[in-house]
């Protein structure tokens, strides 16, 4: 006969089980959206230095802007 203590016990591992679950899920969902940032990052880095080889390879100068704008001036008091 089992006794209420490991019935208690029982259900603890199963929240644990289910709390593991949902963990291990959530991580696999950062991951893949993680891989999808990466792709969308790679493919624009492509197609930016095609653009720049055409334009070499037609004469052209690169009109875009290289790197980041600057954030502006800091206002220090």
């Amino acid at each position: 006969m089992t006794s209420g203590a490991d019935e208690t016990g029982d259900k603890g591992e199963m929240r644990d089980a289910e709390s593991r679950k949902r963990a291990k899920e959530a991580l696999r969902r950062e991951k893949e959206a993680e891989k999808k940032r990466l792709a969308g990052a790679l493919r624009a880095n492509l197609m930016r230095r095609k653009a720049q080889s055409r334009a070499r390879r037609e004469g052209e100068a690169d009109e875009r802007d290289e790197g980041l704008p600057g954030a502006g001036p800091v206002d220090r008091e």
